[in-house]
């Protein structure tokens, strides 16, 4: 987790407080905690070792795309020597030439494997981008390994202000790897509008990726570029700076000393979500300062609270890496046949737009947290109880196990345990999911805007650290109730999961007067399983009369991928 190169700078102000530790008899096992053991494991044997080379492979249904239109996806994530996956967390990035993102994704790994669909704004200018995929464990190596391509998208309203440029070197040559597959149809060519049956043989439950696209907009050498580019990167990296996301998305950065600059070990810091997807997070700083959040299960964009326990600067990484290596250019020229190639797919596009023949991906999410302290808060509602004039009379009369106390520096609520009596002088108070220190501007809320208070007057164990009892404090509009974001909380503007996108099959033909089937993909099947070595596919040929590509992309057991590509002819005979 470095805190070099870039990262956003936000002083944070706080309260110290101690944290007395529990015996191990009290202590309860979350997922965090088992989060903490793993990465401290993992990152224990890889510093024993050569850190070990992740791998990632990026294959998309085409190369050549309109704007708007919807690019198929698919990453393969191993570590070449036992085939296995480590990280769960796949980053795709679509850059333009000047390394500015045009979108940034961030995709569930699952059994090594992470699909998504994603749509291609509409607003930009027609010109070469790059699609590029990695790791969060693989920007410990140089980031030229990093997997990327080169699409090629056209925009007839935003037309290209300078010729269009391609990485591929001109004196490069196209491999397609070892003949993983065999591809085999009943016919070289096919009448329009009529079931096409593919057979694929090959290893047995071999994974590969299937598209059907119209011929040249799958274009061999746009894809896997980095391979072209001249690398001093090292496959034995000693130095663990990024961790493998080995559960879910992370955010991390280092806590600093504002007077010193040093790094301060040891201090709580606080992660929370106040959106319609609720988290809280606890973890302390390391010996070099550094903190890691696992945001487990969170989805889409959210904006992250962080603040510290007291007065500090905040470095948080960023958790894209950002710019490109240096590539070689050539200009692409716009010969008659590429010229014919995209007016057709522009015909194709409009058509499909008109009568809606665009594809409904399917989204799943997984299931979000529970509320961390709701089963074991004792929860007060202020509509069961008579109305009082003050906020601050509910802590006096009504609610348990707390008392204010009046300092000269702002009153400050405590908790009393429930057990021993005892004080505690700095227990966890959130409203909304929010540390807040200013106790004095939070007992001046008006009863009104206040749902509920809960109250957890113990020592409470939230993963491995242990805190002096919880206030939790929840308005009815979830806005604080009106008081600004404490001075001491920075928002992070957060991306996390993309929710996990399928695309459907079709399975029967749906070309018809009002569907007329002139897609540009007319067939994508992300993850197909050749099971005892074979597998049969259907499609319907579309009703544009030209030649078309079955594209088979996989990788094998050494990490090596492989393409082939069979090319059949819809035509009227």
């Amino acid at each position: 987790m470095p805190y070099k190169g870039n990262t956003r700078e936000t002083k944070l102000l706080g309260r110290m407080k101690t944290i007395k530790k529990m015996g191990s008899k009290n202590k309860m096992l979350t997922a965090f905690f088992v989060l903490v053991l793993a990465l401290t494991s993992a990152a224990q044997t890889m510093q024993q070792h050569n850190l070990l080379p992740e791998k990632v492979v990026l294959t998309t249904d085409r190369t050549l795309y309109f704007a708007g239109e919807q690019v198929l996806l698919k990453v393969n994530c191993i570590i070449p020597v036992n085939n296995d996956s480590l990280s769960k967390v796949a980053y795709i990035e679509l850059l333009d030439k000047k390394s500015k993102p045009v979108l940034q994704k961030k995709l569930v790994i699952a059994n090594g494997i992470a699909t998504t669909v994603i749509s291609i704004p509409e607003d930009v200018i027609t010109g070469n981008y790059y699609l590029r995929a990695y790791t969060q464990y693989m920007r410990n190596f140089d980031r030229t390994a990093f997997y990327t391509s080169e699409l090629m998208i056209v925009n007839p309203d935003l037309p290209a202000k300078e010729a269009i440029q391609t990485v591929i070197d001109s004196t490069s040559t196209f491999s397609k790897g070892k003949e993983m597959v065999e591809i085999s149809t009943p016919a070289a060519s096919f009448l329009p509008n009529s079931l096409i049956s593919l057979e694929l043989k090959g290893k047995e439950n071999l994974n590969v990726s299937v598209s059907v696209v119209k011929k040249g907009s799958y274009e061999p050498l746009a894809v896997g570029i980095q391979k072209y580019v001249q690398t001093s990167a090292t496959a034995n990296a000693t130095q663990l700076n990024w961790y493998p996301e080995i559960r879910s998305v992370s955010i991390s950065g280092k806590v600093m000393d504002r007077q010193s600059n040093q790094p301060l070990k040891n201090v709580f810091v606080y992660a929370s979500t106040i959106d319609s997807i609720k988290q809280f997070h606890v973890v302390r700083t390391n010996e070099k300062g550094e903190f890691i959040f696992s945001l487990t299960n969170l989805h889409e964009n959210h904006l992250v609270y962080i603040c510290a326990e007291y007065e500090a600067t905040i470095l948080i990484n960023s958790d894209f890496e950002t710019g490109l290596p240096a590539l070689h250019y050539r200009t692409i020229k716009m010969d008659s046949a590429k010229q014919i190639l995209v007016n057709e797919m522009y015909e194709n596009v409009q058509v499909s737009e008109l009568y809606n023949e665009e594809l409904n991906p399917k989204k799943t999410y997984f299931s979000t947290l529970a509320d961390p302290f709701q089963s074991s808060a004792e929860t007060i509602f202020l509509s069961d109880y008579v109305p009082l004039a003050l906020f601050a009379d509910y802590f006096k009369e009504i609610i348990p196990y707390t008392r204010i106390k009046k300092r000269k520096e702002g009153s400050l609520i405590q908790l009393v345990d429930r057990r021993d009596k005892a004080f505690f002088d700095h227990p966890l108070v959130l409203i909304d999911n929010i540390p807040f220190h200013n106790h004095d501007a939070l007992l001046g809320l008006a009863p009104s805007k206040i749902n509920s208070v809960g109250v957890i007057a113990s020592k409470y164990v939230f993963g491995k650290e242990v805190l002096d009892g919880v206030v939790i404090v929840k308005t009815k509009e979830g806005n604080l109730g009106g008081l600004p974001l404490p001075g001491d909380v920075v928002s992070v503007d957060y991306i996390a999961y993309d929710p996990i996108v399928t695309v459907p099959i079709e399975k029967e033909n749906k070309f018809s007067i009002s569907k007329l089937g002139l897609k540009n993909t007319l067939y994508w099947d992300a993850s197909l399983n050749l099971k005892e070595g074979h597998q049969t596919l259907q499609f319907y040929s579309s009703n544009y009369l030209s030649d078309y590509d079955v594209v088979v992309r996989g990788v094998d057991e050494e990490g090596n991928e492989f393409t082939q590509v069979k090319t059949i002819t819809v035509k009227n005979k």
